[in-house]
């Protein structure tokens, strides 16, 4: 029951169990109250068993508290408001399973300023006297760190937080590629430069300005120690939750992609000697290619061919059209392939499903709505066509069309006038 934002618990019988609070959260063994802005709380018989004197309270799945107190010091207490442990932080928060999110595994903890690390248990992992710590998940459940000592000097530790690389690197990718790798940027130093005079109207306007080298980068193992001799420029990491593609890697202007063992699968097109100038990982195992076009130093370059290979080095499109872009996911996966301006549609596999004649396809729900568009009397048309087989359900005949998410109608106009239709084209909602 409220009463002016406060609240109190009745039972059926009408009968007042509680006095008011200003908050209830049901928990496993009761309620979270808060009293005064302050948190505690009561049992399933609703007597008050922590006391209402926390800032934060947040219930840990082992039927503990992670609590902050008035002082604004953080430290874990049990179901009966006992402290666990005589440590306490200026902060503290849980770390959680990245397999399952419900199991905490850890605590990252800050003394003075510094950060540390605690496994589930409170046991200090990694001490609070890095600026930044950052949790590296390495396979199931297992994971390392990266500490930042100074702005910009990161270091790799261990499951037990022992240093482990000696070189400092300016900032370190968490995401690890095959289990084994990890990206690390190369220190660099801003090196400033003059510029000209800038003229004003009085000439007395000078400014300096810093010239700022491109970030390169090295691929390490997980004890910071380099596996590739090569410096890279850019680079693309395998989908970690399934390690589904290939490292993709970008040296001296060209793109390789790397298997696990670090063998080159993905380096040149077949009967070719052409480097790529750009690898792009999607769903599947498949990698989108690109020879040629005008490379700014990140990105996908202008211009150029695009095919796609998989992620055994073999060609499922050959290098023929002028963009590619993936469309959804797993079994669903289409190319919206462009060639002399037109998009057309293929299947994962590389299997034609419409020519190159549309301006714009969009999918969704198994259907895409087509634009055909003439210049010539400067008019759009709106149709729709079958994902999977690219077969015509709609003609391209309308002025306007929008898909109606969730059912199989769309929304079309023609001559300013609108009307609904199914996906066979019948009309469900007469023109008006």
């Amino acid at each position: 029951v409220s009463q002016s934002r406060y609240y109190q618990l009745y039972n059926v019988k009408g009968e007042v169990l509680t006095p008011f609070y200003e908050y209830f959260e049901e928990i496993k063994n009761g309620f979270i109250v808060q009293q005064g802005g302050y948190k505690g709380v009561i049992d399933n018989n609703f007597k008050l068993i922590i006391p209402t004197q926390f800032r934060r309270l947040d219930e840990l799945k082992n039927g503990n508290f992670l609590v902050q107190d008035m002082f604004l010091k953080y430290y874990i207490i049990d179901g009966k408001g006992n402290r666990v442990g005589s440590a306490e932080y200026d902060y503290m928060d849980t770390e959680n399973s990245s397999n399952d999110y419900d199991k905490i595994i850890g605590f990252t903890v800050t003394t003075k300023g510094k950060q540390g690390f605690l496994d589930a248990n409170l046991t200090t992992i990694v001490p609070p006297i890095y600026k930044d710590v950052n949790k590296i998940d390495v396979g199931c459940d297992q994971y390392i760190f990266a500490g930042e000592k100074k702005d910009g000097e990161w270091y790799l530790l261990d499951s037990k937080g022992k240093q482990t690389s000696k070189e400092a690197f300016q900032c370190v990718n968490t995401s690890v590629a095959f289990d084994k790798y990890l990206i690390v940027e190369i220190k660099k130093k801003e090196e400033k430069k003059k510029k000209a005079k800038k003229k004003t109207e009085d000439e007395s306007d000078y400014y300096d300005d810093y010239d700022y080298t491109p970030s390169k980068y090295k691929l390490v193992d997980l004890n910071g120690k380099a596996v590739l001799e090569d410096i890279i420029e850019d680079y693309t990491i395998p989908y970690s939750y399934n390690d589904d593609g290939l490292l993709l890697l970008k040296s001296k202007g060209k793109w390789i992609g790397y298997n696990e063992n670090l063998t080159p699968i993905i380096k040149t097109p077949q009967g070719s000697t052409e480097p790529f100038t750009y690898l792009e990982n999607v769903d599947g195992g498949l990698c989108i290619v690109q020879i040629g076009g005008k490379d700014e130093g990140y990105g996908k370059p202008d211009g150029g061919v695009f095919g796609v290979y998989n992620d055994r080095g073999e060609q499922i499109i050959p290098l023929v059209y002028e963009d590619i872009e993936n469309d959804g996911y797993g079994n669903d996966m289409l190319f919206k392939v462009k060639k002399a301006g037109k998009l057309g549609l293929l299947s994962a596999n590389g299997s034609l499903l419409t020519e190159p004649l549309y301006s714009k396809i969009d999918c969704s729900d198994g259907a895409c709505i087509v634009t055909l568009e003439n210049q010539q009397s400067s008019t759009t048309k709106y149709g729709v066509i079958d994902a999977n087989s690219g077969k015509v359900l709609i003609p391209t005949r309308y002025d306007y069309m929008e898909k109606d998410y969730g059912s199989s109608t769309y929304i079309i106009s023609n001559n300013n006038k609108f009307d609904v239709i199914d996906n066979t084209g019948n009309t469900l909602l007469k023109p008006q």
